[in-house]
């Protein structure tokens, strides 16, 4: 498979479930195959960019020969240093931490993750000032993030200023009113300006919401319904909705109620009951029913952009990508300011090789919307076959709109390997030239093909799709954070997320990391196998640490010193300050 289909072949797998992703993950995958003369046999990329494999000496022996390069690709640089900042925390030198996190922001002023992490530094030092300035200026990157003003509310209250942090607090539950850690900080601001009560109901608010995410935003639903601000209401049943389905239906009849459904002339609370019966047949992957309910919800409302829209999605995932552009088609010609049907349609022309009709499509998704990140990402990849110097500018468009994505960042880090290592071809000569080349250098080598993926569409707008990302990043976060003082409530929360997502290699590493705190060794083993057939580059880790596991696995061995165990949670914990950005609800 090329380079080219298989950027489009992600872009495609995106629709379903595009989020925040963590930086720098995945980058190992990217430079698998990357050999040249150019870059000095001592420079180990992937391992310099592997999570958990190495002890921190060893990550920095790997990564700075790639910091330290002035010649090297700023986002290898940009990486280096952040790895091995991170590093640097396990040796608990906290001026090396800053410096690094320093030098990335040199390179990349845009880099959350180092904003946040240089901020924690600060505060180990008791340096509140600047750790509240880190702070902000990440807060100016990602306005959105909950946590980011959880975090400079910590730092405002040791720094004394509890009135300030406060306020933050409120910032934060006002754009997440589950969000654990405001609730306790705010408890802790409290305390110390001498207010127990109003501390201990933070302190049991921050207990609840930690057990029950989904009821701070049904109550805030209820509120806004009472208020009469449809809109608010329905952006937290979206959010319901991503956690738990049948409460986010349940969230969505009480609006209807309240308000009513929407209409668009007579037949239009039919016509959306059989788009829905639609969407619920593509949750199931069955098409062909999918389909036919679009049919019957078109014949009620043949005006609805929308309603294409949806059966373009279910033709695409029935690879009938001709009567998907036919679809798109009527979507752009019913709605002309319709920017993700151009979007979708894009990509969709670019799948069958259509590049031309690819970028007129962009272009015009980009003209409607030119705050829409996606759409400058997409057009990245139909540039990369011909123009990547063009590819480069449109995610560098895409990472300004939105900084916190690291799959733009992912992409354009390969896009940049991918012109270096077209310079190190070797120019073909013709039989009897002549050349002044004192050395050819050696073509990269072939990458294995991957599985080309069917295309997928962004998700339907009108009702929420059933996506467990939310609750699966939020029960992740908070399964580190118990497995620090609660090893056996982590497992149960990490064995919660298997539930919802069997294929998440995450949640059994750490699950597995947890067993081995309580002594647990044979279940540490068998749930770190089994990240490993889901990840293997988890392989590393697994063997190194775990009994029974050097080369060939083998049954565990009785009365293993939790010692290792212990080196494992610190790292699950580094894992947790490495997470720069906080689950958020899935878009839908």
């Amino acid at each position: 498979m090329s380079r080219r289909t298989g950027a489009f072949t992600r872009a495609f797998v995106a629709w379903l479930s595009f989020g925040p992703l963590l930086a720098p993950a995945g980058i190992v995958v990217t430079l698998g195959g990357l050999r040249s003369p150019a870059l000095a046999e001592s420079k180990d990329y992937a391992t310099c960019f592997s999570d958990g494999a190495l002890s921190a000496d060893q990550q920095i022996s790997v990564c700075t020969p790639i910091a330290e390069d002035s010649a090297e690709i700023p986002d290898l640089r940009v990486n280096a240093y952040f790895w091995r900042g991170l590093a640097y925390t396990q040796k608990n030198d906290i001026d090396r931490v800053i410096a690094d996190m320093t030098d990335v922001l040199a390179l990349d002023p845009t880099y959350v993750p180092a904003f946040t992490n240089r901020a924690i530094a600060w505060e180990s030092k008791a340096d509140f000032e600047r750790a509240v300035a880190d702070y902000t200026r990440a807060i100016a990157l990602t306005p959105d993030d909950a946590n980011l003003y959880a975090d400079r509310a910590r730092a405002l209250n040791k720094k004394g200023e509890h009135d300030r942090a406060i306020v933050e607090c409120d910032k934060a539950i006002d754009i997440d009113p589950a969000n654990e850690m405001a609730y306790g900080v705010r408890g802790v601001a409290w305390e110390d300006k001498g207010d127990a009560t109003r501390a201990q109901a933070d302190y049991d608010k921050a207990e609840s919401v930690r057990a029950d995410p989904i009821t701070p935003y049904h109550d805030r639903a209820l509120s806004w319904i009472a208020k009469g601000e449809r809109r608010r209401a329905e952006a937290d049943c979206k959010h319901i909705a991503g956690v738990d389905a049948d409460k986010g239906r349940d969230c969505s009849r009480r609006i209807a109620e309240a308000f009513g459904e929407p209409r668009d002339g007579g037949g239009e609370k039919t016509a959306t009951a059989q788009n829905a019966v639609g969407i619920e047949w593509q949750e199931k992957g069955d098409h062909t029913r999918a389909i036919a309910a679009f049919d019957e919800a078109i014949r009620l409302n043949p005006a609805s952009s929308a309603f294409y829209f949806n059966r373009a999605k279910s033709w695409g995932l029935k690879k009938n990508y001709a009567r998907a552009i036919a679809d798109l088609d009527e979507a752009v010609r019913r709605d002309p300011a319709n920017a993700p049907a151009y979007r979708v349609r894009g990509m969709t022309m670019a799948r069958v090789g259509n590049s031309k009709e690819a970028l007129a499509d962009l272009d015009k998704a980009i003209s409607i919307s030119a705050d829409d990140p996606k759409s400058y990402f997409e057009r990245a990849l139909v540039w990369e076959a011909s123009d990547p110097d063009k590819a480069i500018a449109d995610l560098d468009k895409a990472i300004a709109l939105d900084p916190a994505n690291a799959d733009y960042r992912k992409e354009r880090l390969s896009v940049q390997i991918g012109k270096r290592r077209a310079e190190w071809q070797p120019v073909l000569q013709s039989p009897g030239a002549t050349t002044s080349q004192a050395h050819v250098p050696i073509p990269a080598e072939p990458q294995a093909a991957k599985p080309i993926a069917p295309p997928t569409y962004e998700p339907p707008q009108l009702y929420a799709k059933r996506d467990n990302s939310a609750a699966i990043d939020w029960n992740m976060k908070s399964g580190l954070q118990q497995m620090q003082v609660d090893p056996k409530g982590a497992i149960d929360t990490f064995s919660f997320v298997i539930g919802l997502d069997p294929y998440n290699a995450d949640a059994y590493y750490h699950r597995s990391i947890a067993e081995a705190l309580l002594g647990n060794f044979d279940l540490a083993v068998g749930d770190c196998r089994r990240a490993v057939e889901l990840d293997p580059k988890r392989a590393g880790t697994c063997r190194e640490h775990l009994p029974g596991e050097q080369g060939k696995p083998t049954a565990a061995k009785p009365g293993r010193d939790p010692a290792t165990a212990r080196i494992l949670l610190e790292r699950a914990q580094m894992r947790l300050s490495a997470r720069p950005w906080p689950p958020s609800a899935p878009t839908t």
